[in-house]
């Protein structure tokens, strides 16, 4: 039974494979998902995330 390795909460983005979590971690959409959720939280939350 394959199990999902790698999923960013943030995106609902799942993946089974590093190269492309990590693919994943460096694209535009997730950046700005990311840059959107920061502005909505507390400074030392997103330094966290980040």
């Amino acid at each position: 039974l394959d199990r999902i390795q790698f999923v960013c909460s943030l995106c609902k983005y799942r993946t089974f494979y590093d190269d492309e979590m990590n693919s994943h971690l460096e694209s535009k959409f997730h950046k700005e998902h990311f840059k959107f959720v920061g502005t909505k939280l507390p400074q030392q939350t997103a330094d966290f995330l980040q």
